[in-house]
């Protein structure tokens, strides 16, 4: 993977807006190339709720596979991002 990019938009606390230079890849270069990371932010009752959205290049004859991989990847997304704000809370 290289998700080589630029943050082009912050709105702080609440959006962010990252777009992918074209060398970016997922895979390899010539199966997915992601374009643009978009991540919003909304305060709720136990804490705060992040939502993602990644648009991608894909190769033709792939994207059904691509879009079951993504599914898979972002239903256990939740959780690492937990493990990972745990592990950074032990830390400090």
């Amino acid at each position: 993977m290289h998700f080589a990019g630029m943050i082009t938009k912050v709105r702080p606390m609440e959006y962010r807006d990252v777009r992918y230079f074209y060398g970016a890849y997922a895979l390899g270069p010539c199966l997915g190339r992601p374009t643009r990371l978009q991540s919003w932010t909304e305060p709720v009752d136990r804490g705060t709720q992040v939502q993602l959205r990644v648009d991608s290049f894909i190769r033709k004859g792939w994207a059904r596979s691509w879009t079951w991989v993504q599914s898979r990847f972002w239903q256990r997304f939740p959780k690492w991002m937990r493990l990972g704000i745990d592990a950074a809370e032990t830390v400090n």
